[in-house]
């Protein structure tokens, strides 16, 4: 009897470890299966060979030097850099706008929202289709900063909006009134109360819509013209003529997506603290 209850005292303790293994094991395999191929990507830009796989034929830095050299690369990247910043400067206040607005109670509030979230699962090449038709028909010619500068707008508003509406339900409403009772303007009101209080979320929102500018290829493959943006470049680039050069070009994108990721998160972190 004591010999079986010691059993079953230690019986949980292993139990609990080999959960904690397999659990370790599967998000190992999420992470791998995520990660690895981007892994791959970049360990094959290094590539000594003319092919853009394996096998490996010794270190080189001679594909990021041909990127550094590519005059058309350098036009495609400041277009898609303008394009996001211009993006970002139209799309923030709109979405940061229809956010607030949904912190007050109207009619059709419900409907509203919902139209909101639907825009975000809409696929994207259909959205894309239905873009450049559009501009068919109104007998517009599609440019970089037209028909492809309207589309990325309105595909960041709703995720600006998402990501921003949780910061406006966080605080007591009676901190706006109060703000109201001693003297404040709306506008006032809302620049020196509001905007201090959703400044992570604006920074956050800022970024993440122009990472999304940025690497958007779908629905700027339909609207963007005669020009070039980073990602229909690379795409021409596997199209005409494959070479490790853009895995060493995909390399650049993922690390400068990255240095944004933590850049944004930073300044996040920092107006956090400042509150």
């Amino acid at each position: 009897m004591p010999g079986s209850a010691v059993q079953s005292l230690r019986m949980p303790g292993r139990r609990s470890r080999f959960a904690v293994l397999l659990w370790g094991a599967y998000g190992l395999g999420i992470y791998l299966f995520l990660y690895a191929p981007l892994l791959c990507l970049s360990i094959l830009s290094f590539n000594d060979t003319m092919n853009i796989t394996f096998p490996w034929m010794g270190f080189t830095l001679h594909w990021y030097g041909e990127a550094l050299r590519d005059r058309d690369l350098h036009k495609a990247l400041l277009n898609s850099v303008e394009l996001g910043i211009v993006t970002v400067i139209i799309a923030l206040p709109i979405g940061v706008a229809a956010a607030y607005a949904f912190r007050r109670h109207f009619r059709l509030r419900e409907m509203l929202f919902n139209l909101i979230l639907v825009a975000l699962i809409a696929p994207p090449i259909i959205v894309g289709v239905a873009q450049h038709l559009t501009w068919n028909i109104l007998n517009l010619s599609s440019s970089l900063f037209g028909s492809t500068l309207m589309g990325h707008v309105a595909y960041t508003i709703p995720f600006i909006f998402v990501l921003i509406f949780p910061s406006f339900h966080r605080f007591d409403p009676s901190i706006e009134e109060a703000a109201l009772d001693l003297g404040a303007n709306r506008f006032e009101m809302f620049w020196t109360i509001v905007v201090p209080i959703v400044l992570p979320g604006i920074i956050a929102s800022a970024v993440f819509a122009f990472m999304l500018s940025f690497d958007e290829f779908i629905r700027t493959f339909f609207l963007i013209g005669a020009d070039n943006t980073l990602p229909i470049y690379l795409w021409s680039m596997l199209m005409a003529n494959v070479s490790p050069e853009t895995n060493a070009i995909a390399t650049l994108m993922i690390v400068f997506s990255l240095t944004l990721m933590v850049i944004g998160y930073r300044l996040a972190r920092q107006s956090y603290r400042a509150e």
